[in-house]
């Protein structure tokens, strides 16, 4: 993990090439847009290494974010029909 940034992380490309990346990039990467899809991804992709909460806890607020995503899109289905 970089200490500069909690959220960087070097990798190895396909290609072979080495880079650096960083959560959101690879949330545009992958076409993440439901900020709460985002949110929940941050959490279990650091789970328990930023310094604010243990693994469980950010894994609960995965689910709770996952589970406000799925209430926004019933109302929003719901308000179409």
């Amino acid at each position: 993990m970089n200490a500069a940034n909690k959220y960087t992380r070097a990798v190895t490309g396909l290609d072979g090439v080495k880079t650096t990346i960083d959560i959101y990039r690879v949330l545009v990467a992958f076409a993440v847009n439901a900020p709460e899809i985002q949110h929940a991804a941050k959490k279990i992709l650091c789970a328990g290494i930023r310094g604010k909460g243990n693994e469980a806890q950010d894994i609960s607020e995965a689910i709770l974010s996952l589970q406000k995503y799925q209430e926004r899109m019933t109302q929003e289905t719901a308000q179409k029909e």
